[in-house]
């Protein structure tokens, strides 16, 4: 009995050994990836920390070289710039441009985004963009579809409606010449002003007759020496004329 113990024993004891060997392997190999993504990922975020973005910027492209006056077309997703198509003032080598969602830019009006629009090493003589919009953010800050435009450093460019489709509205904005200050929304103060000093300027003057106020004193003058009548000669007046009518006969000399 205690022979047939030991044989159980003994055949036994390996295959404990071997799985014991398998979940060792597949801890190691856990461990492994594990620690692979986790290398992984802290490149990657120490990359990043050297990249613009992490101030806030977004690199929307980048360029090689580029001769003067080419035109190519770039995706963006900020603020609402869905697409831009930029011609080159220069040759451009490397060049970049930026964007940045900027609450603190001053705007005096309705705005649906605000946006920084810088360049780095890049010099452009036209700026065309797309702007997809959406529907229930233009509600919310109190903007019809019809009066969207945008407002580079101030300026006013007209945004045109070019498509309507899921909850989403598509501009097109052309003609841009720097970069700078990109505010989405409609400018109230200024329109106001502009529609006041229209309204003061289609008003007709009103002059003072002057000439017709110095006629009217001079007429009244007139009539004031018109309306004056003789006066009548009293009595004693009388008297005395007619004594000297009476002896005038008298001192003629025939």
């Amino acid at each position: 009995m205690p022979s047939r113990k030991r044989g159980r024993t003994s055949t036994k004891q390996p295959l404990k050994v071997h799985r014991r060997e398998q979940k060792t392997f597949s801890h190691k190999h856990f461990w492994i990836v594990f620690a692979s993504i986790l290398i992984v990922s802290t490149i990657s975020i120490l990359s990043s920390l050297n990249d613009d973005s992490i101030t806030g910027r977004v690199a929307i492209q980048s360029f090689g070289f580029e001769p003067e006056g080419r035109t190519i077309l770039f995706e963006a997703s900020e603020g609402g710039i869905k697409q831009g198509t930029i011609t080159f003032a220069s040759e451009t080598k490397g060049g970049k441009i930026f964007l940045e969602v900027d609450d603190s830019i001053s705007f005096e009006g309705k705005a649906y985004s605000k946006v920084r629009v810088s360049t780095q090493d890049l010099e452009f003589s036209n700026l065309d963009l797309i702007l997809k919009l959406e529907d229930s953010k233009l509600n919310l800050a109190g903007l019809n579809r019809n009066e969207v435009s945008l407002y580079v450093n101030g300026k006013r460019f007209p945004a045109v409606l070019i498509e309507l489709k899921k909850g989403h509205v598509t501009y097109a904005v052309q003609g841009i010449k720097e970069a700078g200050e990109y505010v989405i929304g409609k400018s109230i103060p200024v329109e106001k002003a502009a529609a006041i000093t229209t309204a003061i300027e289609d008003r007709p003057v009103e002059k003072t007759p002057a000439v017709e106020v110095t006629n009217d004193k001079q007429a009244l003058a007139g009539k004031a020496v018109e309306n004056e009548e003789p006066k009548e000669p009293g009595f004693v007046s009388r008297m005395i004329n007619g004594i000297v009518d009476f002896f005038k006969p008298l001192f003629v000399v025939n």
